[in-house]
């Protein structure tokens, strides 16, 4: 076999598929980078990630962006009530300025967004 472009691309897609079932099973990640040829070899990096829960993944969010909107990390997870439901802070998108703040209904599964003036006004402390 000589490796190129092209039958590389088709092993890169199988190695995806490959890796994804090992790491759903596992609980894992993987990230093949650059692939690097000639036409009798080739070599790349493998980078394994642990899979963060969705909460650690919003709470890491948090972490990393809340200051933008004036929140502290301890904010996440307070609670706020709007329009008579209480509400739990269980992220942040920090794309969207207009409601930034992603809030999960305490009595329901449902999540929400709000905009951060709302939240920091009724904010149960």
């Amino acid at each position: 076999m000589e490796f190129n472009k092209v039958n590389l691309k088709t092993l890169r897609t199988e190695l995806d598929e490959a890796l994804a079932k090992v790491g759903k099973k596992h609980g894992i990640t993987f990230n093949i980078g650059n692939i690097r040829f000639n036409t009798d070899n080739f070599h790349t990096q493998l980078k394994c990630f642990a899979v963060a829960s969705k909460s650690d993944a919003g709470k890491l969010e948090w972490t990393k962006n809340c200051f933008i909107f004036g929140f502290k990390n301890e904010d996440f997870g307070k609670k706020f009530v709007m329009n008579g439901k209480t509400y739990a802070i269980t992220g942040i998108k920090p794309r969207s300025f207009k409601y930034p703040i992603i809030g999960k209904e305490l009595n329901g599964t449902k999540t929400f967004k709000f905009s951060a003036e709302g939240v920091k006004k009724m904010m149960v402390i």
